[in-house]
């Protein structure tokens, strides 16, 4: 894993595991500047693909009509980088007419830098974007942030051509260095440092697109049940908590097929699925009788089984967070040409020293997720969800 001089360190937990404390971030030392905006719950609208990607715009740049440029971006509490496709990408994957490319010289506020001590590389989720430092205004939601340092891609890995997002904007966060963070720069006049995620089922196993919510600065009472759980940050790791027990049923009688102790997970909102301990899984994708299907790298299970299969229990803070099968099956990527193939959303997580569990989109979607960056805890309450899935 790199570090990236003074500027953030990412964390590719699910591919790389390597996690270490941030450095010092330009963002705190001149390059971010005063936020303006009111001390007001901030909602910004996401959407998903039928990988369970969740991404929702952000702006950059004003040009010399006052308008500015928009793009898809992944908010992810894995990382603390910011990049987004660059005009001057020569990748032919840049070329794709669904991804927007940010075009510095269309910009009256863009500044270039010069910076040459920071690695020039990113990396998220497995793939990679590598080019140069460019300083503009950036607008999430009703915040501006005056001449915010990012990376303009011009390469990046061949897989990128399956996302459909622009770029990423980290919410990684140390509490050793809170300033630093993404979170409290956007929360910079309100008493609440946080993020929370509300994730919406598809609508139905042929609707391909869910959506979303991101709040800034406070969570959106609408969006969940009772009140919400919190749990503090373990050891001062991004976004890991402590789980004491899991349970995996052996069927629907509810027996306790596999048991694990004292375990910790770690909360990324870029990881569509729940990865755990291999021999846990195995035993999962047993259970499940689910395929491993090589032209998509994902594990099937047929859609019309699914009141058949199992489920989890999560206990965290003293309290149990089910998850069943509707939870962790996902619709088909294709409902017109194969309607009983769903997806299986939990996969294997490589051994490392950082944690056990990753919870992505699939654990989200279940329990609105709040990031409380001041007060070093994750907030966790079951979600509201309007429409579920019918299998």
């Amino acid at each position: 894993m790199k570090l990236f001089g003074s500027l953030v360190l990412f964390i590719s937990v699910y591919q790389t595991i390597c996690v270490s404390a941030l450095p010092r971030s330009p963002l705190s030392s001149g390059h971010f500047q005063r936020v303006k905006r009111q001390a007001v719950l901030n909602k910004i609208p996401l959407e998903s693909d039928n990988r369970m990607t969740y991404y929702g715009n952000v702006s950059i740049g004003t040009s010399l009509d006052g308008s500015h440029q928009t793009f898809k971006i992944l908010f992810d509490t894995g990382t603390g980088a910011f990049w987004v496709l660059s005009s001057k990408c020569a990748d032919p994957i840049c070329e794709q007419k669904t991804h927007n490319r940010y075009y510095n010289y269309r910009s009256i506020t863009t500044k270039i830098p010069g910076i040459k001590s920071i690695d020039n590389e990113v990396h998220v989720r497995g793939e990679w974007a590598a080019g140069f430092w460019t300083m503009d205004d950036v607008f999430v939601g009703d915040v501006t942030l005056k001449q915010i340092l990012f990376l303009e891609a011009r390469e990046v890995s061949e897989n990128y051509k399956k996302e459909v997002f622009d770029g990423v904007m980290g919410f990684g966060y140390d509490p050793q260095k809170a300033s630093d963070s993404f979170i409290n720069r956007l929360c910079e006049f309100s008493n609440d440092k946080k993020v929370s995620f509300y994730l919406e089922r598809n609508k139905s196993p042929v609707e391909r697109h869910g959506k979303g919510e991101v709040a800034l600065c406070g969570e959106d009472r609408a969006k969940f049940e009772g009140n919400p759980r919190y749990i503090p940050v373990d050891d001062g790791w991004f976004w890991r908590i402590k789980v004491e027990t899991v349970l995996w049923y052996g069927d629907q009688n509810s027996y306790v097929k596999e048991r694990r102790e004292n375990t910790k997970a770690l909360f990324v909102t870029a990881e569509p699925y729940i990865a755990g301990p291999e021999g846990l899984v195995r035993t999962i994708f047993a259970d499940t009788k689910s395929e491993y299907d090589e032209a998509t790298g994902l594990r099937k299970v047929d859609c019309e089984k699914i009141h058949e299969l199992s489920g989890f229990t999560f206990r965290i803070g003293g309290i149990d967070y089910p998850l069943w099968a509707p939870d962790f099956v996902i619709e088909p990527l294709d409902a017109k040409k194969d309607p009983k193939a769903c997806i299986l959303g939990i996969k294997i997580l490589p051994k490392n020293d950082v944690s056990d569990w990753v919870f992505g989109s699939v654990f989200i979607r279940k329990y609105y997720t709040i990031f409380d960056a001041k007060n070093k805890q994750i907030g966790l309450a079951k979600s509201i969800q309007k429409i579920i899935v019918v299998p």
